[in-house]
């Protein structure tokens, strides 16, 4: 066969494997959107205020939980069809009261579409720096109130195989350095979500992960992080502080030039939980943000390389400067 009659064939075979692929996997939506109940949690600001808007837009029946009244408010002013109410995701008897709130709401016979975990808060600050307290505070509402949410929800969930949306963080993949507290309970959170994945195949439930990188959001509130570093610093003892002497501008320096960087444009991430709800093929895994395949290759690399290269990128994180 002549070279150019054997590229011709391979050039078409490419082709249709190619359009084969495209026309299996392209993105199709569920039917009936407007008859589906999403409950999303931490819907004050931020992603979860974001995604609450979007799926309302859509036509989703949005259950939006808010930790504030004041939230609640500007929701119920936003869209008359959104049901907002306050939630603490830490609190058993509001979790139970709000299962009852759901049940009343749905129309008989019909379950709860779309549970997602949005609701977090963040501390940072070297482990050396941290009260118990503060890796508790944040594990009670990162990890321990969203799977008591969770659980209290799966049987409306499993009732219409629906799905079940983690807000996880690429710092459940890899921990960066001066975010333990958030690091563990997202690493947990991830931990937990593939268990769920699994334990929920047989229903028909599926689960997916979400892990966005830096965001402009309350969680990188700059001031905020800034004031509690401070607070944490000024608590340690003597021998403590003069160990790491004036490592704090440092880090201060380095969050407000990652919330700098960061971008306001949440849509990514919004458009992500989407499809995680409404697509007919969603993904288990949802990574999110300019930095997340760094963070991901990071995280494959042998520990000796990934900590060679956050001090690369972070060098307040090198020993020489800590001792020096």
């Amino acid at each position: 066969m002549e070279p150019a009659a054997t590229i011709f064939i391979a050039g078409n075979v490419v082709f249709v494997i190619v359009y084969l692929y495209y026309m299996f996997n392209r993105k199709s939506k569920i039917a009936n959107i407007d008859e589906k109940y999403v409950l999303i949690t931490g819907c004050d600001s931020g992603f979860g205020r974001a995604i609450a808007e979007r799926l309302d837009q859509v036509g989703v029946n949005v259950f939006a939980a808010c930790l504030t009244d004041s939230a609640v408010n500007e929701l119920k002013v936003h869209s008359k069809k959104m049901i907002p109410f306050v939630l603490d995701v830490t609190n058993s008897e509001q979790i139970k009261n709000t299962v009852a709130l759901v049940k009343k709401k749905l129309p008989d016979g019909k379950g709860l579409w779309g549970l997602v975990n949005n609701a977090g808060i963040a501390d940072s600050g070297f482990i050396e720096w941290l009260p118990m307290e503060t890796f508790r505070k944040v594990a009670d509402v990162n990890l321990f109130g969203l799977i008591e949410v969770t659980c209290q929800f799966l049987p409306l969930i499993k009732k219409e195989k629906g799905r079940v949306v983690n807000m996880a963080s690429l710092a459940g993949i890899q921990a960066p350095p001066v975010a333990a507290p958030y690091s563990i309970s997202k690493f947990g959170l991830v931990a937990f979500t593939n268990t769920l994945r699994f334990e929920m195949l047989a229903f028909g439930v599926r689960v997916c992960c979400i892990c966005p990188t830096f965001f402009r959001t309350n969680i990188l509130d700059t001031e905020k992080l800034v004031t509690g570093m401070n607070t944490l610093f000024e608590a340690v003892n003597d021998e403590v502080k003069e160990s790491y002497k004036d490592v704090p501008e440092k880090v201060i320096t380095n969050l407000r030039n990652i919330a700098g960087e960061a971008p306001v444009d949440l849509n990514p991430v919004v458009n992500v939980v989407e499809d995680a709800l409404i697509s007919t093929k969603p993904k288990n895994y949802y990574f999110v943000g300019k930095q997340s395949i760094l963070f991901r290759i990071i995280a494959s690399c042998p520990t000796e390389l990934s900590d060679w290269l956050f001090a690369k990128v972070n060098p307040i994180f090198r020993p020489s400067m800590i001792s020096s």
